[in-house]
C-alpha cells in the first residue's frame, strides 16, 4: 500500500512515517503543498494524509485541485482547528475523513483502515460499465468518453456510480445526500443539482433524467453494457 503524507511539521511527519512503515505500508513524505500536489498528480497512491496548514498553499486547496483534476485517491485531512465549520468545508471539498491535532497515531492508522475499507466497498458495488460512448471504471475511479478521460470530482463520480448502479430506477435526493455526503454533513440547498449539472456538462454522451420533486435517474434504454 502506497501512502502520501503531506505535512510541514517534520517531527509529526516522521512519527507518521515510522508508524506506517511498521504497518507494512510504503510512505512518501512531502513538506509543502506544491510538492505534495506534484507527487499526487504524477504517482499512484492508495491514500493521502494531508495537513490543512502548509507553508505555501493550504491543504484544502490541494484537495480541491486534486478532485478537480479527477484524482479520486482517498484523502484524510489533518488540522489543529476543532471548529465544525472546518470539518464541513473539508468534507465538502472532497476529503474522505478529518482528524484533529493532537491525535494518537493509532487513531490515524484506524482512520486509514476505515477509509480504505469504505473505498474498496464502493469499488465493489459496480463493474466497469459502458453507456453509449462513455466508460465508467469504478476500480480506477475513472470516466472516459470517446477514449478521452473526463476529469470529474470525487462527489460527481460517486453520484454517477450511484445513478448507474440504480439504472432504471429513480434515486431520490435524500438517497444521494445520504450515500455521497452522509446524514451528518450539512450541504447547501441545491448542491445536488449543481453536481448533476456539472456531470451533464462534462459527459455529453450520458443522459441523466430529472424526476421533478423527487430525484434523478439513468434509464435502462441508454444502451448499457457491463
Amino acid at each position: 500500500m502506497n501512502v502520501l503524507v503531506i505535512e510541514d511539521e517534520h517531527s509529526l511527519a516522521r512519527v507518521i512515517k515510522v508508524e506506517l512503515l511498521l504497518q507494512k505500508m510504503d510512505v512518501a513524505v512531502c513538506y509543502t503543498g506544491k510538492s505534495g500536489l506534484l507527487h499526487a498528480l504524477e504517482k499512484h497512491f492508495d491514500i493521502i494524509i494531508l495537513d490543512w496548514i502548509l507553508p505555501d498553499i493550504e491543504g484544502i486547496d490541494v484537495c480541491r485541485i486534486l478532485r478537480n483534476k479527477g484524482i479520486q485517491t482517498p484523502i484524510i485531512m489533518i488540522t489543529a482547528r476543532q471548529e465544525v465549520a472546518y470539518e464541513v468545508r473539508g468534507l465538502t471539498e472532497g476529503a474522505d475523513d478529518f482528524i484533529v491535532k493532537p491525535f494518537d497515531i493509532g487513531q490515524l492508522v484506524a482512520r486509514i483502515t476505515a477509509v480504505l475499507r469504505r473505498t474498496q466497498a464502493k469499488k465493489g458495488t459496480m463493474q466497469k460499465t459502458v453507456i453509449n460512448t462513455v466508460v465508467i471504471d469504478p476500480a480506477t475511479r475513472a470516466v472516459y468518453e470517446r477514449g478521452s478521460r473526463i476529469h470529474i470530482t470525487k462527489k460527481e463520480f460517486e453520484i454517477l456510480v450511484l445513478l448507474i448502479s440504480n439504472r432504471g430506477n429513480v434515486v431520490t435526493k435524500e438517497e444521494i445526500y445520504s450515500a455521497v455526503w452522509g446524514k451528518d454533513v450539512y450541504i447547501e440547498e441545491g448542491a445536488i443539482a449543481v453536481h448533476i449539472k456539472a456531470i451533464r456538462d462534462k459527459i455529453k454522451g450520458l443522459r441523466i433524467e430529472t424526476v421533478w420533486g423527487i430525484g434523478y435517474m439513468i434509464g435502462n434504454e441508454a444502451g448499457i453494457d457491463n
